[in-house]
């Protein structure tokens, strides 16, 4: 756990470390792969009342959390690996934050954040209940691959729970089996620049509030791409296999209004 009053500055630095869960290490051999222990609270690391933190090359294993950052401003995360917890990276009140060339994998979430003007790049996420839960605004997310656990009936990899202005270039979603975005009501505005939505839909749970902007972004696995238009309207349209009922490109683009480019 690092923290400091308000107001004052701090150069803290952790890295080249690997932390384990209970019930992960006996004596002074780990054990080989398990499930995360519902059953285990432990917290890897606690950022509070912290800015200017950097932590770097940390391995987090059987965790309740890996990281939770509460009021962590200006934190710097690199080359994070997260495996087999409940939440790796949990962010909440702690805006303007940078996390690059990190993992998540075998965790129920990858990456909550819940901060405004993250910046995530090569933030990856395989194998995992859901990738990423966003629930703020003006975060930017880019080169990064996100899946989920490859189950039928598992949660989209990207939920956007609320917040507007996120943007995601060169961003890949898969998952074969259902969803790949999932809008909550509160969600607005996001947009997507490039990468690949590879997925069987794309759900805005408000069509009146949510909002999604496609530039350039390819949709594959025959994706459902909800929508709403400027009356409301909340639409369907099949993609790649009413390409040729419709005339559209295969793969289909869309430009920054979310228009069909044909």
């Amino acid at each position: 756990m690092t923290g400091k009053q308000s107001g004052a500055s701090t150069n803290n630095w952790i890295k080249d470390l690997v932390i384990y869960g209970r019930g992960y290490c006996k004596g002074k051999v780990i054990l080989p792969y398990k499930p995360y222990d519902t059953a285990n609270h432990e917290m890897g690391i606690f950022v509070y009342r912290c800015d200017d933190l950097k932590i770097d090359n940390v391995k987090f294993v059987g965790l309740k959390y890996g990281i939770v950052s509460n009021l962590g401003y200006f934190a710097n995360y690199t080359n994070l690996r997260f495996e087999n917890c409940d939440s790796g990276f949990y962010s909440t009140q702690s805006a303007s934050a940078s996390l690059y060339n990190c993992l998540a994998t075998q965790c129920t979430v990858g990456y909550v954040l819940r901060s405004d003007q993250t910046t995530a790049i090569s933030c990856n996420s395989e194998h995992s209940k859901v990738g990423m839960i966003i629930a703020s605004s003006n975060n930017f997310i880019a080169n990064s691959y996100i899946e989920n656990s490859g189950n039928p009936g598992g949660e989209a990899p990207l939920i956007i729970q609320k917040g507007d202005g996120n943007t995601f270039m060169s961003f890949t979603i898969a998952n074969k089996y259902g969803t790949g975005i999932s809008f909550y009501p509160a969600a607005k505005r996001a947009s997507f620049y490039g990468g690949s939505i590879q997925s069987v839909s794309v759900v805005l749970k408000d069509p009146t509030a949510n909002e999604l902007l496609v530039n350039g972004t390819q949709i594959t696995n025959g994706t459902n791409l909800y929508r709403n238009d400027a009356t409301g309207i909340f639409k369907s349209i099949k993609i790649p296999s009413q390409a040729s009922a419709t005339g559209l490109k295969t793969p289909a683009y869309f430009d920054a209004n979310g228009n069909l480019v044909k």
